[in-house]
């Protein structure tokens, strides 16, 4: 149940006396009897009933000027907040392993919530919608195609409405058999939303409840409040994925939502919920949330908390920036922290339809930069920037982007273990029983060392700085990561910690494709997906081997695997090759070898886990 709520009874007295006078309804000016405020004053103290009113201004020639703005308004106010998280999941793609820890919280949010705030959305529209069949115009069409239905002076339908993200792509929704209760309230409607790919997202929204003082002209822009309390959601995919979403409000402060709970189970990606609260928005702005807290549990079933502050926005009420802080406890209790920056950029786009279509086309996302800091318990640390670049043609289409990043960061402390001779040991335990060894490549074999002849050191922790490059491709609309370039240079460990010990490249390149599918019910539905994945490493010792006589290197070709619906099922690894020497502080470079690499994987909540990992090493004579 919600928590509380605050009722508006202010009233404009210009209002009511601009309505009493029903006499001289046809030569007082529009503005004068359609006062944002005039329709609650009317209900007060008029004994006519709402539709015989509205049937008069339409009868005297005032129904096109003010009803055929069926406004949607800027996009739902905390769907603002859905749209940001998928460009900062986007930018994390170049490199997901720096924030492991927010997959969970990541995963099922991002796609659950956009639909969260569409009823909302409609319903907080200008009392105006509930105008029609009360004369010949029992619809409305607009501009841009979306068709407005209307029965019993109620939206039945709309047709055609066009969804348009900060990428530019174009999503198609009908939303129809829309029903409310006896006081005119939307209470469920079904939706279908069609993607840049052809394929059909079914929606069921029901059971929306509504604060006691909600009224069915309510919103925004009027002082009637209409604001709902509860609802439930389903949403499936071609496939037949679902994703079950249900939505509470704690909290309202006349209008404004000040708290909410969320709780979302999806068929791949698994159960997650949260709840946010203290809700602030700027100079009272329902568009405008400046800030907020939030308490959850990701599907990873970790618990997090996270305090969004500082949200700034364009004059399309698009996010242009923001800072964060979570926190994330993991399996054993211990916390990591997750401290974010973020900044957008957009290209202007032009009203693309005429005035009748008061939501303009969102700006396209320019560039994003998100600094992000993540601090685990273990006292390693690590920073990165990632700097994204998206790139338009004329017509304002995504066509490519690209992301650069820059990271430093360091190692927790380690136990190192020498024997007298001061090989470098592994500890090794089993069945409780701890022993130590290294490995002898002339016999190929493991040498074991009495624990009484092992010197056990705490040594200083390694830091790291490097780059990344990525080159995105435009597959459908959507955006794809097809190649990664790093380096990374280690300073520490074995040598000084202030010395360079070695340098880590990588190359991963992907092969993406459109492949198509078709569900139980004989229907043919598209995905864009990695079909194959191949990685170059290379690690040089600039210091130790500035001739690179002894760079080591690994080679690796990854296969995804789908099943019938289109979900990830496996990843492979194919070829797994490796070539290298073994490295001893008083051996210094020997034992070179060939290694053949396996590795096993398993898909969970549609991530592919390594579960296990092994080298053969074979030593060249």
């Amino acid at each position: 149940m919600y928590m509380k709520y605050q009722k508006n009874k202010k009233l404009k007295k210009k209002s009511i006396i601009g309505i009493c006078i029903l006499s001289i309804v046809c030569t007082l000016s529009s503005s004068l009897l359609w006062g944002e405020d005039s329709l609650v004053s009317y209900f007060d103290i008029a004994p006519l009933k709402y539709e015989e009113y509205i049937k008069g201004k339409i009868q005297h020639g005032y129904y096109v000027e003010e009803f055929t703005k069926m406004e949607s308004g800027q996009k739902a106010l905390l769907e603002k907040m859905t749209e940001i998280e998928k460009l900062v999941s986007k930018s994390y793609e170049t490199n997901m392993a720096a924030i492991i820890g927010l997959r969970g919280i990541f995963s099922s949010i991002l796609e659950s919530t956009q639909e969260l705030y569409w009823s909302m959305q409609q319903n907080q529209n200008r009392a105006e919608k509930t105008a029609a069949n009360l004369t010949e115009f029992k619809y409305v069409k607009y501009s841009d195609g979306k068709i407005v239905n209307f029965k019993e002076g109620l939206v039945s339908s709309i047709e055609n409405e066009r969804v348009v993200d900060e990428y530019g792509n174009v999503r198609i929704r009908h939303t129809f058999n829309m029903k409310y209760d006896e006081n005119r309230l939307l209470t469920s409607y079904e939706a279908t939303l069609m993607d840049t790919l052809g394929n059909k997202n079914y929606i069921y929204c029901y059971g929306i409840k509504y604060t006691p003082d909600s009224v069915f002209y309510g919103g925004y822009d009027t002082v009637a409040n209409k604001n709902e309390i509860e609802k439930h959601i389903i949403e499936i995919d071609p496939a037949g994925n679902k994703v079950e979403t249900h939505w509470k409000a704690l909290e309202y402060d006349g209008k404004l939502l000040k708290a909410e709970s969320v709780e979302i189970d999806d068929s791949i990606n698994g159960k997650s919920s949260f709840t946010r609260t203290n809700i602030q928005y700027e100079n009272g702005n329902y568009r405008r949330i400046k800030s907020y807290h939030e308490e959850g549990v990701g599907t990873d079933g970790l618990k997090y908390t996270k305090d969004r502050t500082d949200i700034q926005y364009n004059d399309k009420d698009q996010i242009v920036g923001y800072r964060e802080t979570v926190y994330i406890t993991n399996v054993d209790g211990s916390i990591t922290k997750v401290t974010t920056e973020a900044k957008f950029e957009y290209l202007y786009v032009p009203p693309q339809f005429g005035e009748d279509v008061e939501e303009r086309d969102p700006d396209r996302l320019l560039r994003s930069i998100i600094t992000t800091t993540v601090e685990n318990p273990d006292g390693s640390k690590k920073t990165e920037t990632i700097t994204t670049n998206y790139f338009y043609d004329n017509n304002q289409t995504l066509i490519g982007a690209s992301a650069h990043s820059e990271f430093n960061g360091n190692s927790p402390q380690r136990w190192e273990y020498t024997d007298n001779e001061g090989h470098i040991l592994i500890r090794e335990e089993k069945d409780g029983e701890v022993k130590y060894y290294y490995w002898d490549p002339v016999n190929r074999q493991k040498i074991y060392v009495s624990a009484d002849q092992v010197t056990s050191t705490l040594k200083p922790e390694y830091n790291y700085q490097g780059y990344a490059d990525t080159q995105y491709e435009v597959i459908s609309g959507i955006l794809m990561v097809k190649q990664t370039t790093s380096s990374t240079s280690y300073y520490g460990q074995h040598i000084s910690p202030n010395e360079l010990q070695h340098v880590e490249t990588s190359t991963i390149i992907y092969n993406n494709q459109i492949v198509t599918y078709t569900n139980e019910k004989g229907e043919t539905f598209r995905r864009v997906q990695a079909i194959e994945r191949t990685e170059h490493y290379e690690t040089t010792y600039p210091l130790l081997d500035p001739n690179n006589a002894h760079k080591s290197t690994i080679d690796k070709i990854y296969k995804y695997e789908y099943d019938t619906k289109g979900n990830l099922s496996g990843l492979t690894l194919v070829s797994g090759k490796g070539h290298g020497w073994e490295y001893g502080a008083n051996q210094g470079f020997y034992g070179e070898y060939n290694s053949t690499i396996t590795e096993e994987w398993k898909v969970i909540l549609g991530k592919p886990v390594m579960t296990k990992a092994t080298e053969l090493r074979e030593y060249v004579n």
